[in-house]
């Protein structure tokens, strides 16, 4: 997810995004396996 090269964003879809990618991280780093929810990491 590059969302850094996507300018055009809009503040509030790309605070969803962060709020997203963070609670992945959060989630990947608290599972022993570290996947997230079933979906590749990538």
């Amino acid at each position: 997810m590059q969302s850094m090269n996507v300018p055009r964003l809009s503040p509030e879809l790309r605070a969803i995004l962060t709020k997203a990618a963070l609670a992945a991280m959060t989630v990947g780093a608290q599972r022993p396996d570290g996947s997230v929810s079933a979906r590749p990491a990538n």
